[in-house]
């Protein structure tokens, strides 16, 4: 007998890990894993700090997941 059963059981796995409403800060998130880390939380619904201390490119990383996803993301130095 399973603890937890969603409404609806034919709905997407990735659908019952939403992160709206939650705030994430993710340090080196400018390139590698920690882009695709920022990536992943934004596409769940999190809103995002990306944090970096060398991108150029960064900026404009944040502004393009955030166009993907819909969700917020912001750069800090």
């Amino acid at each position: 007998m399973p603890l937890y059963r969603p409404e609806n059981v034919d709905a997407p796995v990735l659908s019952q890990f939403s992160l709206k409403g939650k705030v994430a800060a993710v340090t080196g998130g400018a390139r590698g894993i920690g882009l695709e880390v920022v990536r992943g939380l934004a596409e769940a619904g999190a809103s995002v700090a990306l944090i970096y201390t060398t991108s150029n490119s960064a900026p404009e990383t944040a502004a393009k997941i955030a166009k993907e996803t819909g969700s917020r993301v912001c750069v800090r130095i």
